[in-house]
């Protein structure tokens, strides 16, 4: 294992915007730990975030957070830089409507070793 994450918390915050919006700013926080195959004190982590409406994917896009460990520290917090987003907003439909998911980015095999190794 080169990196193990969990995500910790999402912090946001919103804000009207023009022509019927609202712009939410967000980051995301999680733990990090290197795991003995990593090589580097340097890790890029990608993370996703999609906005959705009922069952609706109204958008999705994929973030980096660049974690730098420093020398003898193998584990720590790390937050992502501001995420901001827009959402169309009505006197009938507020920014309520919407819901935002975050989660890792994985490869096939990175998804089959979590599944074998079961919840933490």
């Amino acid at each position: 294992m080169v990196l193990d994450g969990k995500l910790t918390g999402v912090q946001g915050s919103c804000a009207a915007g023009e022509n019927s919006t609202v712009n939410a700013t967000m980051k995301v926080a999680m733990n990090l730990t290197r795991g003995p195959a990593a090589q580097a004190r340097d890790s890029v982590l990608t993370f996703f975030v999609a906005a959705t409406e009922g069952d609706r994917v109204l958008d999705e896009q994929d973030y980096t957070l660049h974690a730098n460990f420093p020398p003898n520290i193998d584990h720590g917090t790390f937050t992502s830089d501001d995420i901001k987003l827009v959402f169309p907003v009505s006197k009938d439909k507020s920014a309520a409507a919407y819901h935002v998911y975050v989660g890792y980015r994985l490869t096939s095999d990175e998804l089959a070793y979590n599944r074998r190794r079961g919840a933490r």
